[in-house]
């Protein structure tokens, strides 16, 4: 019910923007595939069309407004396992760059690297009077037993992230790091609060970032609070194009620490590979490799 009202307002919002333009919108049709072949101890080779961190191949369509408003709806080419969002399509809808967003998007929650959740929203972006920082805020609503609250990320390249309301870190793309896609929380699970920082520093061909996560509150009795760590070094090819990251993440809560080394090395134009290793407990848990093509 909650996702058709955004889509209703999403369509209403679209004949008000078209209404006001003295010309046609440009518009372009776009593809980000993720097509990934991986395999984890004690169990076979596993294909699908999303990647290692939960992100969906995707294809779509963008309009772009003479007034500076866009539009942006995107479909799924395979739903993912697990994660309380079974939406077939990934995101839709309208904004105003900088200022506002309406529709289903990923929602301002730190560096998106690690906390990746979607839901249908309202957005602001604005800057505080304090230091002039930015701040991205969102009421978002997935409906019953999903995402639900308020949301948003405070500063630039170091920055607080918190989230309030119920069921928050139940998709695929949170908690990547230490979990398969396919092994999300899930609907009527995760937390009902939750709040981080995250920093970024970049020194000549080297990128460097740290992500603190805390989750609180478990909406059921088999979930612990949760406390995660994320540290990320990236070698940057000078070209811009190639790129190889170590990453440890470390579970405070049960002292499990998660070791992975990720490339992305360009194939062709507009097509990037892909390759990555994970390790927990000393042990090779997951490897695999993928393939990028945007167009």
């Amino acid at each position: 019910m909650i996702r058709r009202v955004f889509l209703c307002g999403l369509l209403a919002a679209l004949s008000l923007a078209a209404m006001g333009q003295s010309r046609a919108p440009d518009v372009s049709v776009f593809a980000d595939l993720r097509p990934t072949l991986s395999w984890r101890e004690g169990e076979g080779g596993e294909a699908h069309w999303y990647d290692r961190a939960g992100r969906p191949s995707v294809v779509g369509l963008r309009l772009a407004f003479p007034d500076g408003k866009r539009i942006m709806v995107s479909q799924r080419l395979e739903r993912l396992p697990s994660t309380a969002d079974r939406d077939s399509l990934d995101e839709y809808f309208i904004e105003e760059p900088g200022v506002w967003r309406f529709g289903k998007q990923v929602l301002p929650i730190g560096s998106r690297a690690s906390f990746r959740e979607l839901a249908p929203a309202v957005r602001f972006d604005t800057r505080l009077a304090v230091a002039n920082l930015p701040l991205s805020i969102a009421y978002a609503d997935m409906g019953a037993g999903e995402a639900r609250g308020v949301a948003g990320r405070i500063g630039r390249d170091l920055g607080v992230s918190f989230a309030f309301g119920e069921h928050w870190g139940t998709q695929s793309g949170t908690l990547s790091m230490i979990q398969k896609p396919g092994h999300a929380l899930g609907k009527g699970s995760g937390f009902e609060s939750f709040w981080g920082a995250d920093a970024t520093w970049i020194s000549g061909i080297f990128r460097l970032e740290a992500e603190w996560m805390s989750f609180r509150s478990p909406e059921v009795s088999t979930l612990r609070e949760l406390d995660i760590s994320d540290f990320r070094t990236t070698w940057l090819n000078p070209t811009g194009e190639e790129k190889m990251t170590f990453g440890w993440a470390r579970s405070w809560r049960t002292g499990e620490n998660f070791f992975r080394l990720e490339g992305e090395f360009r194939a062709a134009d507009n097509a990037t590979w892909l390759p990555y290793t994970r390790l927990n407990k000393g042990r090779l848990d997951e490897f695999g490799f993928g393939v990028r093509v945007r167009f």
